[in-house]
């Protein structure tokens, strides 16, 4: 059983793949002029670099990431601000209960800038079901590794999520990554220890029962 589980909130707890497409690529290309790319497009490689994904599209970089990246935030914020809250999967309040009567404690670390990922959150009503919740957190694997120390859970630390780069900084912090793509392409993920890939969310908590502490790093 885990001892600790760190979660991703967007595409991971909440369904907002419509919401990021209509407030990303169909808010940032037209705004540098760019044509927008389908949908299919976005699903299937958004997940693997953020910024890159933009870049490799046309638009243009300041050359400093961090600075491109909230350029990027700032203009999906616009829409994002004022739209509805998207809603939760539909076993995800069940898989958080479940993990609560496991005794397994939960914590929630977003990229989502933090008044946006408050918003949500509190529309959901889901602060109760977590120990810890971070949101605007960006360079995730330091924040991971502080709370697998914090909460003493080498070798029984799951994350969940659905990024591949979510993936690779939890297995670089020591946990063991779980990925639920839903409609989201997942390639090149033999350079990421332990990955494994769950169909939804019942799925990844399956696979946290059944992972021997004696398999995990």
């Amino acid at each position: 059983m885990p001892k600790l589980v760190i979660w991703d909130f967007n595409g991971c707890l909440v369904n907002d793949g419509a919401s990021f497409y209509k407030h990303g690529p169909c808010a940032i290309f037209p705004r540098y002029g760019l044509p927008v790319p389908p949908a299919e497009d976005y699903y299937r490689n958004i997940t693997s670099d953020f910024v890159r994904y933009y870049h490799d599209r046309g638009v243009p970089s300041c050359g400093d990431r961090i600075r491109d990246a909230e350029t990027l935030n700032a203009i999906m914020k616009e829409g994002m601000s004022a739209a509805p809250v998207p809603p939760l999967f539909p076993e995800a309040e069940d898989v958080l209960a479940s993990l609560r009567e496991e005794s397994a404690a939960q914590v929630l670390v977003s990229a989502l800038e933090e008044r946006e990922f408050r918003r949500q959150l509190g529309h959901h009503g889901l602060e109760k079901r977590f120990h810890e919740t971070r949101g605007g957190v960006r360079g995730k694997a330091p924040v991971f590794r502080k709370l697998i120390e914090a909460y003493r859970a080498h070798g029984r630390a799951f994350g969940i999520t659905d990024t591949l780069g979510d993936a690779r900084e939890l297995a670089e912090a020591g946990a063991r990554p779980i990925v639920v793509p839903r409609e989201y392409a997942v390639t090149d993920i033999g350079d990421i220890p332990g990955l494994q890939v769950a169909a939804d969310l019942r799925e990844a908590l399956a696979l946290t029962r059944a992972a021997a502490p004696a398999s995990m790093h």
